[in-house]
């Protein structure tokens, strides 16, 4: 995969997209590294799930990926099971409380040091 593009994790199975996020998300990442395979994931499973671990060096988003990212829980929302956050930063939390009014999923945050909890309760 592009070393421009945060790294999909080994744990990514089945329904299961799992990223560590240690760049910026850029419009560019957004869309040929996450939504690109979030969009394989449904048309196999009919559902996704999501797991997100933000490393200390996450930059954030560029504005046009943060659009697209709104722009795709109204389109794809209603196929998102669970979506688990680790070592989120604050201003990310708030963002997806919000982006969560738009989707039928549940959204939930875990520690730094809780990865393991994060992903036994995305799967189930």
């Amino acid at each position: 995969m592009n070393e421009r593009f945060n790294r999909l994790m080994p744990e990514s199975e089945g329904s299961l997209l799992c990223f560590e996020i240690s760049k910026p998300i850029s419009l560019e990442g957004y869309r040929d590294n996450f939504l690109a395979r979030t969009r394989d994931i449904i048309a196999t499973h009919g559902e996704i799930r999501l797991l997100n671990v933000f490393a200390s060096s996450y930059g954030g988003w560029e504005e046009s990926a943060a659009s697209l990212d709104l722009e795709m829980h109204v389109e794809l929302g209603q196929y998102l099971k669970k979506m688990a956050f680790v070592n989120a930063p604050d201003k990310e939390i708030m963002a997806r409380l919000i982006r969560q009014k738009l989707t039928g999923g549940e959204f939930r945050f875990f520690a730094a040091d809780e990865l393991g909890q994060a992903l036994e309760w995305v799967k189930t």
